[in-house]
């Protein structure tokens, strides 16, 4: 017999439904769910969540976006931006991902059109060898006159090596497509390795300066104090001899 779902064990806590759940946090459903979708995240993207601050940190909007890709898209974007990705706009890593995409379209249709078009080089290659022997065994050198088999093998065997030599030429111009879209490709990731590197020089030039600022702001408090110190000790003296005066 299947019990029913609303029931629970003898000592157990009920379990409380979404709705239940969002108004004891004082927020409300939809905004549960999408902190609930952020469990999506892969660790690193996480932990840039949890303890991420100051440049490395992750907006929740940008976070929400993250949580709604897959897992291998994730481990990409990880893989290209790291910890900082929440420097950049959803837009800009929407467009690197579309980028990304169409090149992966272009590799994957060139592929499949080099395989299709080796399938067919030698496919003509054997008609070719066919027709050759076919030519060879006909010997019209021995006979008076040519069978007409002979001349139609003949114009099979010419336009087949034209077939044959397109094909080639198209195959030589795919690969230096795919040669040209690799360098693309490379100088594409190489571009967004110069903006990772100017922004960890920024990042590390950034941090400098809080540094020089923290250590100024130490110094004009110990100034500071020196001088409250100081003007403390000047009216003191001051009050010490009114006094003194005073009692003559």
């Amino acid at each position: 017999m299947v019990k029913n779902n609303n029931q629970t064990a003898p000592g157990a806590v009920p379990l409380k439904t979404e709705s239940e759940l969002a108004d004891n946090l004082g927020i409300s459903e939809r905004h549960l769910r999408e902190l609930n979708q952020l469990n999506n995240l892969i660790q690193p993207f996480q932990n840039l969540i949890e303890f991420g601050s100051g440049e490395n940190s992750l907006p929740l909007k940008l976070a929400y976006f993250l949580a709604s890709r897959s897992k291998e898209e994730q481990e990409e974007l990880y893989k290209t931006f790291g910890d900082a990705i929440g420097r950049y706009k959803k837009a800009e890593i929407e467009q690197y991902q579309k980028d990304m995409e169409e090149m992966r379209k272009k590799v994957s249709d060139m592929q499949n059109l080099t395989k299709s078009l080796t399938q067919q080089k030698q496919e003509l290659e054997k008609q070719k060898m066919d027709l050759e022997q076919k030519i060879k065994n006909i010997k019209p050198e021995v006979i008076e006159k040519v069978p007409e088999d002979y001349q139609n093998l003949k114009d099979a065997l010419k336009t087949i090596k034209e077939q044959s030599k397109h094909v080639e030429e198209r195959l030589r111009e795919l690969e230096n497509e795919r040669q040209n879209l690799e360098r693309e490709k490379q100088e594409y990731i190489k571009t967004l390795e110069d903006l990772k590197a100017k922004n960890k020089k920024l990042e590390k030039e950034n941090q400098e300066y809080l540094n020089k600022l923290t250590d100024y702001d130490h110094v004009y408090a110990e100034q500071r104090i020196n001088y409250n110190l100081t003007k403390q000790i000047s009216d003191f003296i001051n009050n010490s001899r009114e006094y003194s005066y005073l009692c003559r």
